[in-house]
């Protein structure tokens, strides 16, 4: 088990990427920011108590900037309060076969029974890649400004950049995640595509950005190295016949 820090927030977009795919909201629905959201801590993208924000910057701020006022905002809007929110990223983790993994909140905050492990988070980053391909991109955005977040000075939306080093390197990488407290150290779920083929690396508990960085990047290297992909069977193409004893 390890702790996921804000690579928790794959789940918390997957569970808002699903209450849009059934209309329960829409991105352009704007959000009343909480008192508790502002004031969460860590990692932001400058939200303030009151501000309308929509779904869509939202999300925007939570998967680029890996804004956790962000994160508690569409927590709170989708199902009343983070604690609620929890119930469900739980009851989607259940259903996608994450076995060894619990949430308490949606940003990634450290808590003793808030902790996953790297195969769940793979299995979680390719469930999004999957399901969700038009919400994809966003993990490849380099940076993003929030028209109502202004910088004191210039008086012009604060520009904040993705923290995925990764995407600056390899035109390949297009993704996903990275993470980081004291206590989980510098967490990254990485993925890249070439010849057709997507690899998704996790690394956890790394000393520094530069370490899990150069790490996930020799995953991925190995991965396109030493596997390629083939075709093994024909989906819907019949091989052959067999008799089976009392068949019919």
């Amino acid at each position: 088990m390890i702790k996921p820090a804000s690579i928790t927030k794959l789940m918390t977009a997957y569970a808002t990427f699903q209450a849009i795919n059934e209309e329960q909201v829409r991105l352009d629905d704007p959000v009343r920011i909480s008192q508790r959201a502002s004031s969460i801590g860590g990692s932001t993208m400058f939200l303030n108590p009151y501000m309308d924000v929509t779904i869509d910057d939202l999300l925007k701020g939570m998967i680029i900037v890996s804004g956790n006022d962000a994160s508690v905002a569409l927590a709170e809007h989708l199902a009343g309060s983070e604690e609620t929110f929890a119930e469900y990223m739980n009851m989607y983790a259940e259903a996608l076969g994450l076995n060894n993994t619990n949430y308490t909140n949606a940003s990634g905050l450290d808590d003793d029974d808030h902790y996953s492990s790297a195969l769940d988070m793979a299995m979680l980053a390719s469930q999004i890649i999957k399901e969700f391909p038009e919400y994809f991109n966003l993990y490849s955005e380099r940076s993003y400004s929030f028209d109502q977040a202004k910088d004191p000075q210039t008086k012009e939306p604060i520009v904040q950049y993705n923290r995925n080093r990764l995407l600056r390197r390899d035109a390949s990488i297009d993704g996903m995640k990275t993470g980081y407290t004291s206590s989980a150290g510098y967490c990254l779920v990485a993925t890249a595509e070439k010849n057709s083929m997507r690899l998704i690396a996790v690394v956890t508990g790394a000393k520094s950005s530069e370490d899990r960085n150069n790490s996930a990047y020799a995953l991925l290297n190995y991965g396109f190295r030493f596997f390629e992909k083939q075709l093994l069977v024909e989906n819907g193409k019949t091989y052959g016949k067999a008799e089976v004893w009392k068949g019919s």
